[in-house]
């Protein structure tokens, strides 16, 4: 299969409009919004069947290298998926050299939704190459490490000094676990992994808002921090996708209009969508994206404040937040 055919069906399987939501929109971890959403999960088939193993990180590993197992039987999208990402981790992490070297080599993943690509694309690379010593890194929010090895047993380390890691996520976009800036501080698993200890200059994600498959993140943030830092994306938006999606059905044609201005111009779309929406737009979207996430109302209202006062909706949007 061509990178291009798999492209397209993980956008078909994960990309979702708002269908008969009234608002028109959602809203993301950055706290920017837009008419599209991205369900990774989608992939594996059941969305929220891995939810009954987000209990610890060995119990999710379990069940997406079971998943991939299940879904390689019937040559399914998420074995595909994960073999065409493992063979971009594998391209881009010198084994065999780093192995001399003693490295210890990994494929690391954020709990939750990253683990369910990162622990299959551990247990391929780990077949292929039964001589190297590979691990797979769970990384916590809560800044826990849980390391594993072969049988995913688990093993102690106190940190990831001589780790070199291919981190593997699910999404990359603003405000997305790679890496992020915000509310004056950088995060996400680049700078984590590397406070721990470990070489982290590569990863592979499953779908990614940048409209490139390659995103090289190189500049210093605006704390100093080097990012330095590759991004490959096996499938990601650009001004074809709104057209398959109405072409299969998955968007309306209001739905793919509105889609193909977003990508267009995306802050344009955005300012326009807050001066022409009325403010019960915002206060719906906001009663749904409250009961899940409140950081994400705080940030939209902070980035969009300047213009929401200027548009007089600001104070009653704040009043959803008490």
């Amino acid at each position: 299969m061509s990178t291009t055919s798999l492209q397209k069906l993980i956008r078909k399987s994960i990309v979702h409009s708002p269908g008969g939501y009234s608002y028109g929109l959602f809203l993301y971890t950055s706290g920017e919004f837009g008419p599209t959403f991205i369900k990774t999960q989608a992939i594996l088939g059941n969305v929220d069947d891995f939810k009954k193993h987000t209990g610890s990180a060995k119990s999710l590993m379990e069940y997406s290298i079971d998943t991939y197992k299940e879904s390689q039987k019937k040559d399914g999208l998420f074995s595909r998926v994960v073999k065409y990402a493992a063979i971009q981790a594998e391209l881009n992490f010198p084994i065999q050299e780093l192995n001399l070297k003693r490295k210890k080599l990994g494929i690391s993943g954020g709990m939750r939704r990253d683990i369910l690509f990162s622990a299959p694309v551990f247990y391929v690379l780990s077949s292929k190459f039964p001589d190297v010593e590979f691990r797979h890194v769970a990384m916590g929010k809560d800044g826990s490490i849980a390391v594993f090895g072969e049988s995913l047993k688990e093993e102690k380390y106190e940190n990831l000094k001589y780790f070199h890691l291919v981190h593997v996520a699910d999404l990359n976009q603003t405000g997305s676990s790679f890496y992020s800036f915000i509310d004056g501080k950088h995060s996400g698993w680049i700078p984590f992994g590397r406070s721990k200890g470990a070489t982290m200059d590569y990863g592979v994600c499953i779908m990614s808002r940048e409209g490139k498959s390659d995103s090289f993140l190189r500049e210093k943030d605006k704390s100093g921090y080097d990012i330095n830092f590759h991004i490959h994306s096996l499938a990601f938006e650009d001004s074809e996708y709104p057209h398959e999606a109405y072409k299969n059905g998955s968007f309306s044609m209001k739905e793919t209009r509105d889609c193909i201005k977003f990508l267009d111009n995306k802050e344009e779309w955005r300012t326009n969508f807050i001066k022409e929406k009325p403010v019960e737009t915002f206060i719906e979207l906001f009663d749904n994206v409250l009961r899940v996430d409140e950081r994400r109302v705080k940030r939209f209202l902070k980035k969009y404040r300047p213009l929401l006062e200027n548009e007089g909706k600001y104070k009653a949007l704040e009043k959803c937040l008490k």
